[in-house]
């Protein structure tokens, strides 16, 4: 079974194939380029040392040791444990919102 599909820029890699028009979700604590927070408390919160210590973790893995970058933008860099807590975070926000 050939695949053949094309990635041509960054629009399309966050493309999902099922639902081509929904687009990221916007970025509930904190901004993603700025790494600002809304909330004094989460700000307080990130500069703990228990959560610190994942900025030197890698998310990937044995992956994060491959040199070449996988991209500029926010969502295609490589993200680290502390990256990654921030985003469940944020889902978790979201849904209970929804819910």
């Amino acid at each position: 079974m050939a695949v053949d599909t094309v990635w041509r820029d960054d629009e399309d890699w966050e493309r999902l194939p099922l639902f081509p028009e929904l687009r990221p979700a916007p970025a509930l604590l904190l901004d993603a380029e700025e790494r600002v927070f809304a909330d004094p408390f989460l700000a307080e919160l990130a500069h703990t040392r228990p959560l610190q210590r994942l900025n030197n973790i890698g998310f990937l893995g044995a992956l994060d040791y491959i040199r070449q970058s996988n991209g500029s933008n926010f969502h295609r860099r490589r993200h680290n444990r502390y990256d990654h807590s921030l985003g469940v975070a944020e889902l978790a926000l979201l849904y209970a919102d929804i819910r």
